[in-house]
């Protein structure tokens, strides 16, 4: 039997291998406040986190690893170029 935090983190990974990729170059508002773990040319999928603003919200958005879907943090929708 599986917990639901199993199953939660199951889905967040199949929900990613399906979504849109994006290659992270930050502008300069990422480059003075990077989100941790993330570096220049990583590829990220935008992840949508319960209770938190809308992705697009003032011009910021959600990224998260490509493959597992865990969060890296908040970025700027100008920092992402679509692959």
């Amino acid at each position: 039997m599986s917990t639901y935090a199993e199953e939660k983190k199951a889905d967040d990974a199949a929900k990613a291998k399906r979504a849109k990729k994006y290659r992270y170059e930050p502008v300069l508002f990422d480059r003075c406040n990077p989100p941790k773990g993330l570096m220049l040319g990583d590829t990220v999928v935008k992840v949508q986190p319960h209770g938190c603003p809308k992705n697009g919200t003032m011009r910021m958005t959600y990224v998260g690893h490509p493959e597992t879907g865990e969060l890296y943090g908040l970025v700027m929708i100008a920092s992402l170029v679509e692959l």
